[in-house]
Protein backbone atom coordinates (compact mmCIF):
# COMPACT_ATOMS: atom_id res chain seq x y z
CA UNK A 1 0.00 0.00 0.00
CA UNK A 2 1.21 2.96 -0.81
CA UNK A 3 1.71 6.09 1.60
CA UNK A 4 0.23 9.84 1.84
CA UNK A 5 3.72 11.13 0.76
CA UNK A 6 3.64 8.79 -2.44
CA UNK A 7 0.37 8.92 -3.40
CA UNK A 8 0.69 12.71 -3.23
CA UNK A 9 4.04 13.39 -5.14
CA UNK A 10 2.49 10.78 -7.80
CA UNK A 11 -0.76 13.21 -8.20
CA UNK A 12 1.44 15.92 -8.71
CA UNK A 13 4.06 14.25 -11.07
CA UNK A 14 0.91 13.21 -13.45
CA UNK A 15 -0.51 16.81 -12.86
CA UNK A 16 2.08 19.23 -12.58
CA UNK A 17 0.27 22.20 -13.82
CA UNK A 18 -3.01 21.90 -11.51
CA UNK A 19 -2.04 19.93 -8.02
CA UNK A 20 0.61 21.31 -5.18
CA UNK A 21 1.32 20.53 -2.11
CA UNK A 22 1.69 22.12 1.10
CA UNK A 23 3.11 20.00 4.31
CA UNK A 24 4.59 21.23 7.72
CA UNK A 25 6.47 18.36 8.78
CA UNK A 26 5.40 19.26 12.62
CA UNK A 27 1.83 18.55 11.57
CA UNK A 28 0.03 15.73 11.05
CA UNK A 29 -1.66 16.95 8.26
CA UNK A 30 -0.84 17.72 4.80
CA UNK A 31 -2.85 20.21 2.24
CA UNK A 32 -2.72 19.01 -1.10
CA UNK A 33 -4.56 21.89 -3.59
CA UNK A 34 -6.11 21.15 -6.90
CA UNK A 35 -6.93 23.28 -9.32
CA UNK A 36 -9.29 22.32 -12.23
CA UNK A 37 -11.33 23.50 -14.88
CA UNK A 38 -13.77 22.07 -17.79
CA UNK A 39 -11.65 20.61 -20.55
CA UNK A 40 -14.26 19.06 -22.66
CA UNK A 41 -13.67 21.07 -25.80
CA UNK A 42 -17.43 20.95 -26.76
CA UNK A 43 -18.55 22.73 -23.66
CA UNK A 44 -15.62 25.23 -23.37
CA UNK A 45 -17.02 26.69 -26.55
CA UNK A 46 -20.22 28.04 -24.77
CA UNK A 47 -19.59 27.60 -20.99
CA UNK A 48 -16.69 27.39 -18.63
CA UNK A 49 -15.85 26.46 -14.88
CA UNK A 50 -13.44 26.43 -12.57
CA UNK A 51 -12.91 25.28 -9.22
CA UNK A 52 -9.54 25.32 -6.77
CA UNK A 53 -10.12 22.95 -3.73
CA UNK A 54 -7.76 22.28 -0.49
CA UNK A 55 -7.78 18.64 0.67
CA UNK A 56 -6.63 18.53 3.98
CA UNK A 57 -5.25 14.82 4.84
CA UNK A 58 -4.23 13.22 8.45
CA UNK A 59 -1.54 11.42 7.32
CA UNK A 60 -2.04 8.91 10.45
CA UNK A 61 -5.51 7.72 8.99
CA UNK A 62 -4.36 7.80 5.69
CA UNK A 63 -6.12 6.18 3.49
CA UNK A 64 -9.51 5.93 5.46
CA UNK A 65 -12.07 8.37 4.30
CA UNK A 66 -12.58 10.10 7.76
CA UNK A 67 -8.53 11.14 7.03
CA UNK A 68 -9.63 13.95 4.60
CA UNK A 69 -11.73 16.94 5.18
CA UNK A 70 -12.20 19.56 1.68
CA UNK A 71 -12.17 23.47 1.67
CA UNK A 72 -13.44 24.79 -1.54
CA UNK A 73 -11.51 28.91 -2.19
CA UNK A 74 -13.07 28.74 -5.46
CA UNK A 75 -16.05 27.59 -7.34
CA UNK A 76 -17.56 29.68 -10.66
CA UNK A 77 -19.68 27.74 -13.10
CA UNK A 78 -20.90 25.02 -11.16
CA UNK A 79 -24.01 24.72 -8.01
CA UNK A 80 -22.29 25.39 -4.84
CA UNK A 81 -24.72 22.75 -3.51
CA UNK A 82 -24.39 19.97 -6.30
CA UNK A 83 -20.39 20.18 -5.22
CA UNK A 84 -21.13 19.86 -1.64
CA UNK A 85 -23.06 16.31 -2.66
CA UNK A 86 -20.34 15.44 -4.62
CA UNK A 87 -17.62 16.11 -2.04
CA UNK A 88 -19.59 14.38 0.68
CA UNK A 89 -19.73 11.24 -1.48
CA UNK A 90 -16.32 10.83 -1.19
CA UNK A 91 -16.31 10.91 2.85
CA UNK A 92 -20.34 9.04 3.15
CA UNK A 93 -18.18 6.39 4.91
CA UNK A 94 -15.49 7.10 7.03
CA UNK A 95 -13.69 3.91 7.51
CA UNK A 96 -13.70 3.41 3.81
CA UNK A 97 -11.04 3.84 1.54
CA UNK A 98 -10.08 6.35 -0.79
CA UNK A 99 -7.68 7.21 -3.50
CA UNK A 100 -6.58 10.90 -4.08
CA UNK A 101 -6.36 10.05 -7.94
CA UNK A 102 -9.93 8.62 -7.84
CA UNK A 103 -10.67 12.11 -6.45
CA UNK A 104 -9.11 13.90 -8.95
CA UNK A 105 -10.75 12.25 -12.37
CA UNK A 106 -14.44 12.66 -9.97
CA UNK A 107 -14.32 15.56 -9.38
CA UNK A 108 -13.10 16.32 -13.37
CA UNK A 109 -15.82 14.45 -14.82
CA UNK A 110 -17.84 16.19 -12.37
CA UNK A 111 -17.38 20.02 -13.39
CA UNK A 112 -17.34 18.64 -17.76
CA UNK A 113 -20.75 17.44 -16.86
CA UNK A 114 -21.90 20.03 -14.54
CA UNK A 115 -21.46 23.33 -16.28
CA UNK A 116 -24.62 25.11 -17.38
CA UNK A 117 -26.61 28.39 -16.14
CA UNK A 118 -28.31 28.03 -13.35
CA UNK A 119 -29.76 30.09 -10.90
CA UNK A 120 -32.22 33.40 -11.17
CA UNK A 121 -30.56 36.20 -13.46
CA UNK A 122 -29.70 39.68 -10.96
CA UNK A 123 -31.19 41.74 -13.27
CA UNK A 124 -34.33 41.42 -13.88
CA UNK A 125 -34.74 38.56 -11.08
CA UNK A 126 -36.26 35.63 -13.72
CA UNK A 127 -34.72 32.30 -13.89
CA UNK A 128 -31.20 32.10 -16.35
CA UNK A 129 -31.52 28.95 -19.06
CA UNK A 130 -29.28 28.02 -21.81
CA UNK A 131 -29.57 31.57 -23.87
CA UNK A 132 -27.96 33.37 -21.51
CA UNK A 133 -24.71 34.99 -21.22
CA UNK A 134 -21.80 33.96 -19.00
CA UNK A 135 -19.45 36.70 -17.71
CA UNK A 136 -15.58 36.23 -17.52
CA UNK A 137 -16.23 36.15 -13.76
CA UNK A 138 -18.47 32.75 -14.65
CA UNK A 139 -21.55 34.77 -13.11
CA UNK A 140 -24.60 33.90 -15.82
CA UNK A 141 -27.22 36.55 -17.02
CA UNK A 142 -29.87 36.77 -19.68
CA UNK A 143 -28.10 37.96 -22.79
CA UNK A 144 -31.19 40.70 -23.37
CA UNK A 145 -29.87 41.99 -19.91
CA UNK A 146 -26.44 42.57 -20.54
CA UNK A 147 -27.34 44.08 -23.93
CA UNK A 148 -29.19 46.48 -22.54
CA UNK A 149 -26.47 47.67 -19.68
CA UNK A 150 -24.04 47.61 -23.11
CA UNK A 151 -26.82 50.12 -24.39
CA UNK A 152 -27.49 52.57 -21.55
CA UNK A 153 -23.44 52.93 -21.10
CA UNK A 154 -24.07 51.84 -17.13
CA UNK A 155 -20.43 50.57 -15.66
CA UNK A 156 -19.95 47.07 -17.34
CA UNK A 157 -19.84 45.46 -13.91
CA UNK A 158 -21.01 41.90 -12.87
CA UNK A 159 -24.14 42.28 -10.93
CA UNK A 160 -23.27 39.37 -8.63
CA UNK A 161 -19.38 40.18 -7.88
CA UNK A 162 -19.16 43.37 -9.50
CA UNK A 163 -16.17 42.66 -11.67
CA UNK A 164 -15.57 44.41 -14.55
CA UNK A 165 -16.40 42.08 -17.54
CA UNK A 166 -16.10 45.04 -20.45
CA UNK A 167 -14.78 49.02 -21.06
CA UNK A 168 -17.18 51.13 -21.52
CA UNK A 169 -17.32 52.75 -24.70
CA UNK A 170 -15.75 56.53 -24.74
CA UNK A 171 -18.36 57.58 -26.69
CA UNK A 172 -22.07 57.08 -25.29
CA UNK A 173 -24.59 54.69 -27.46
CA UNK A 174 -27.94 56.17 -28.05
CA UNK A 175 -29.94 55.67 -24.69
CA UNK A 176 -32.82 54.22 -26.10
CA UNK A 177 -35.34 53.49 -23.13
CA UNK A 178 -37.98 51.91 -25.02
CA UNK A 179 -36.12 48.88 -25.43
CA UNK A 180 -34.86 49.02 -21.87
CA UNK A 181 -34.93 44.66 -20.92
CA UNK A 182 -36.96 44.19 -24.24
CA UNK A 183 -37.39 40.36 -23.81
CA UNK A 184 -40.61 39.30 -25.77
CA UNK A 185 -41.99 38.33 -22.87
CA UNK A 186 -45.34 37.54 -21.87
CA UNK A 187 -47.52 40.66 -20.59
CA UNK A 188 -49.95 39.86 -17.94
CA UNK A 189 -52.99 41.87 -16.94
CA UNK A 190 -53.66 42.70 -13.80
CA UNK A 191 -57.16 43.60 -14.43
CA UNK A 192 -57.86 39.59 -15.29
CA UNK A 193 -56.60 38.69 -11.63
CA UNK A 194 -59.73 38.32 -9.11
CA UNK A 195 -57.23 38.05 -6.59
CA UNK A 196 -56.67 41.54 -6.60
CA UNK A 197 -58.82 44.90 -6.33
CA UNK A 198 -55.77 47.36 -4.99
CA UNK A 199 -54.14 48.72 -8.09
CA UNK A 200 -51.12 51.05 -9.02
CA UNK A 201 -50.35 53.69 -11.82
CA UNK A 202 -46.28 53.70 -12.47
CA UNK A 203 -45.87 56.81 -15.45
CA UNK A 204 -42.53 58.29 -16.25
CA UNK A 205 -40.62 55.03 -15.73
CA UNK A 206 -38.80 54.91 -18.71
CA UNK A 207 -39.64 50.93 -19.01
CA UNK A 208 -42.25 50.05 -22.05
CA UNK A 209 -41.11 46.45 -22.72
CA UNK A 210 -40.66 44.17 -19.70
CA UNK A 211 -42.81 43.42 -16.74
CA UNK A 212 -40.17 41.84 -15.38
CA UNK A 213 -37.99 44.87 -14.46
CA UNK A 214 -41.04 46.58 -12.93
CA UNK A 215 -42.27 43.67 -10.90
CA UNK A 216 -38.64 42.70 -9.40
CA UNK A 217 -38.37 46.61 -8.66
CA UNK A 218 -41.56 47.07 -6.80
CA UNK A 219 -40.27 43.11 -5.25
CA UNK A 220 -40.22 44.64 -1.85
CA UNK A 221 -44.12 44.98 -2.02
CA UNK A 222 -45.37 41.83 -2.97
CA UNK A 223 -47.04 42.91 -6.71
CA UNK A 224 -48.92 40.37 -8.13
CA UNK A 225 -49.46 41.09 -12.27
CA UNK A 226 -48.86 44.30 -13.94
CA UNK A 227 -49.16 44.98 -17.69
CA UNK A 228 -48.24 48.82 -19.46
CA UNK A 229 -51.75 50.50 -20.09
CA UNK A 230 -51.52 52.43 -23.75
CA UNK A 231 -54.22 54.65 -22.60
CA UNK A 232 -52.93 55.69 -18.90
CA UNK A 233 -49.57 56.11 -20.59
CA UNK A 234 -48.22 53.84 -17.89
CA UNK A 235 -47.86 50.35 -16.19
CA UNK A 236 -50.74 49.35 -13.82
CA UNK A 237 -49.44 46.93 -10.92
CA UNK A 238 -51.85 44.69 -8.80
CA UNK A 239 -51.16 43.93 -5.09
CA UNK A 240 -53.07 41.43 -2.63
CA UNK A 241 -53.84 44.42 -0.13
CA UNK A 242 -54.55 47.55 0.91
CA UNK A 243 -50.92 47.94 3.01
CA UNK A 244 -48.52 46.84 0.46
CA UNK A 245 -50.81 49.41 -2.53
CA UNK A 246 -49.92 52.50 -0.12
CA UNK A 247 -46.29 51.06 0.63
CA UNK A 248 -45.49 51.05 -3.05
CA UNK A 249 -46.63 54.74 -3.47
CA UNK A 250 -45.16 55.72 -0.16
CA UNK A 251 -42.17 54.12 -0.90
CA UNK A 252 -41.47 54.59 -4.79
CA UNK A 253 -43.35 57.75 -5.91
CA UNK A 254 -40.47 60.45 -7.26
CA UNK A 255 -37.98 58.05 -7.81
CA UNK A 256 -36.09 56.44 -10.91
CA UNK A 257 -35.10 52.48 -11.64
CA UNK A 258 -31.73 53.95 -12.65
CA UNK A 259 -29.80 56.64 -12.25
CA UNK A 260 -29.90 58.23 -15.83
CA UNK A 261 -34.18 57.59 -15.91
CA UNK A 262 -36.82 59.91 -15.27
CA UNK A 263 -38.27 60.04 -11.77
CA UNK A 264 -41.09 58.11 -11.66
CA UNK A 265 -44.94 59.04 -10.51
CA UNK A 266 -46.61 56.25 -8.53
CA UNK A 267 -50.32 56.75 -7.70
CA UNK A 268 -53.54 54.65 -6.91
CA UNK A 269 -55.41 54.00 -9.84
CA UNK A 270 -58.95 52.79 -9.96
CA UNK A 271 -60.15 50.72 -13.02
CA UNK A 272 -63.41 52.39 -14.85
Amino acid sequence: MFSVDSDIETLISIYPDSTSKHDDEKSPTVVVTINLHNESEECYKVWRSTLTLEILINKECYPKAKSVKFHVTHCGGVEAYKLDEKLNSFILDGNSELSLFQIYADLQEFIEDNTHPFGICLICLEKVSTGATQLPCSHYFHTACIDNMKELNVPLLCPACRCRFMKNPITPKKDSRDNYYSMNDDIYDPMCSSLSKYFALIRNSGVKQSHHVILSYFNECCPVLCSFNEKEGGWVISFRNEHQLQKAINTFNGKAILPNFPCMEVTRYVPC
